[in-house]
């Protein structure tokens, strides 16, 4: 870990220590639950190696702690985990202790001031038997991470978060908001060829509020972020913006916000700099409906690549037995050709199970900075045999497009059968199927059959 995130790290956990006291004199709730799961797996090429790597069989027994402690005016959630691997793995993979993981969040809330913070520490194979559900967002959506495209073979990463975040004067004319977060993504043991190098990203900024009236408010906001990367190039990237805007209710149900402002990227390469520079704004349009919400957008970006213009709408509504959300426009850039962008998540409870469908499609950046089109699809339909049994069907697809470069995507396939053992013991088995094409290296695909035990346990309630 660097000295910078470390130290930004240190600070935080020195903050939750001396907050803990006056936490712990509130305590309305405490719950805590200890997970154990035992997976037996079998299967070839799991790491997605070219050419094909060995069979591997081996036992993984996985466990994880949970707390969550609310109040009133406080939150906290800490997470604990780690795995034992044991058997015949390929040439490079861990075994004994794999998968170590540790993270917090705090949040409180007083009369006229919001203060969150949290930190995270988690380590994983590069590809080893990874899924692409290892990537879903707290709505199930796959976001493929920054270095998705080059993560293949063997090898460990690590990964580093810290964040905080603190407003002030939320029922004054005028408040403040301030805002901090790091993240650093490193590498071990990795195999022949890899491409993988640490990288890191670091961001500041703050908010300025003029509260004129209930339904208008003005802001002044700027932002400082700096991206630096191991790569040959050893790049340092520094980006500042300044952007000024107001928020106005039109009616109870309307309101539009919008905001210009100027933003300039410093990059250096070799020890050498280039500037990139230009006007930057947004508009936004919504309305809640009887039934949901629609909005619209329309934001000009600018960065080392360009600028891109981006143009969005969005619709959130109920339906009968699920819901449904979509999202669909199209975007520009200096250096991309016009793609069109979006968004679905739908999902639907059956008389005899429940089907759902989730789509992403977003421009985005990679490990180097790079600017990327990522498509991700995923699909699922359980159907109920009975009370206690299931099969399960699942589909996933994700793709990495570039202007130039290689493109990579991955497609995961599995059929579970799925059974409640007793009131605390499920048993779940079934077979999966991963594919790897990457446009200029080649195919990879594995094949794999596991059995599953897990229980959880309610330490508090």
């Amino acid at each position: 870990m660097s000295r910078k995130l470390y130290l930004g790290t240190t600070a935080l956990c020195g903050l939750v220590v001396t907050l803990m006291p006056a936490f712990a004199q509130e305590l309305e709730g405490l719950q805590a639950t200890f997970g154990v799961e035992q997976r037996f797996e079998a299967g070839d090429n799991l790491s997605l190696d070219i050419p094909e790597s060995g069979s591997s069989a081996f036992s993984t027994t996985a466990f994880d702690l949970n707390v969550l402690s609310q109040t009133r005016t406080q939150s906290l959630r800490f997470n604990l985990g780690a795995a034992l691997r044991y058997g015949d793995v390929e040439q490079g993979v861990d075994t004994g202790l794999v998968d170590p993981n540790i993270g917090f969040n705090y949040s409180t809330t007083g009369a006229n001031a919001l203060l969150s913070f949290g930190a995270s520490y988690a380590e994983s194979d590069v590809s080893f038997d990874r899924s692409l559900s290892d990537f879903e967002d707290e709505n199930g959506v796959i976001v493929l991470p920054e270095d998705f495209e080059s993560l293949n073979g063997t090898g460990t990463r690590e990964v580093a978060r810290a964040n905080a975040r603190i407003e002030t004067g939320l029922q004054d004319p005028i408040g403040f908001v301030l805002f901090a977060d790091a993240a650093q993504t490193m590498y071990r043991n990795l195999s022949a060829g890899s491409t993988l190098d640490d990288f890191e990203r670091l961001g500041a900024g703050g908010s300025v509020l003029f509260r004129f009236s209930p339904v208008t408010t003005a802001f002044i906001d700027a932002e400082y972020s700096r991206f630096t990367s191991d790569d040959t190039q050893q790049t340092d990237r520094r980006t500042t913006s300044v952007s000024v805007g107001a928020d106005h209710a039109i009616s109870a149900t309307t309101r539009i916000v919008g905001s210009i402002g100027y933003s300039e990227t410093d990059t250096e390469e070799f020890g050498v700099t280039e500037v990139d520079e230009g006007v930057i704004g947004s508009l936004t349009w919504s309305r809640d409906l009887s039934s949901g919400s629609v909005e619209t957008s329309f934001d000009v970006t600018q960065n080392e690549n360009g600028r891109r213009a981006t143009l969005l709408f969005a619709r959130m509504m109920p339906i009968p037995l699920g819901s449904l959300s979509y999202s669909i426009g199209v975007t520009d850039s200096d250096t991309f050709d016009a793609n069109v962008i979006g968004s679905l998540n739908w999902q639907r409870n059956l008389p005899t199970g429940r089907v759902f469908a989730r789509l992403n499609r977003q421009i985005s950046s990679n490990s180097e900075d790079d600017e990327r089109l990522f498509t991700t699809l995923a699909l699922g339909y359980l159907y109920d045999i009975n009370s206690v049994s299931s099969i399960g069907f699942d589909a996933s697809y994700g793709a990495s497009e570039f202007d130039n470069a290689n493109d990579v995507n991955r497609t995961d396939l599995s059929i579970s059968y799925n059974h409640a053992l007793t009131q605390d013991w499920t048993l779940s088995s079934g077979v999966s199927y991963r594919i790897r094409d990457e446009q200029n290296v080649g195919e990879a695909d594995s094949q794999s059959i596991f059995v599953t035990l897990r229980r959880e346990f309610d330490l508090l309630r």
